[in-house]
């Protein structure tokens, strides 16, 4: 108002479009980095959109389980990477990845 050659309106217009853009369009809220599988808002908005349009699905659901304590890292990363690729080859239906031990398969 005090300086109409400044375009504040159309500068609050861009910015908030490039806000939306990267909330929109970050793919670490719905793609695991590690394992590249679909992460837990994912699945999330996935079974939402299944029941809102009255699909049926099933999902089976894995967790490893470590027999013992004495686990190091590489182990376990070998395990996480091993128990997706396992999921993935399954068929082409989603899956999921929960949380660190727990994976999810849409069938």
């Amino acid at each position: 108002m005090m300086m109409p050659q400044l375009l504040l309106v159309g500068f609050a217009s861009a910015f908030g479009m490039v806000i939306l853009y990267i909330q929109l369009e970050n793919p670490s809220e719905y793609i695991d980095g590690t394992t590249g599988l679909f992460t837990t808002n994912a699945l999330s908005a996935y079974v939402y959109d299944k029941y809102k349009f009255g699909k049926r699905f099933s999902i089976f659901t894995a967790k490893i389980h470590y027999m013992t304590e004495n686990v190091d890292y590489s182990m376990e990363q070998f395990a996480v990477m091993a128990t997706s690729h396992a999921l993935v080859n399954l068929g082409p239906e989603p899956a999921f990845r929960i949380d660190d031990e727990s994976f999810e398969k849409e069938y």
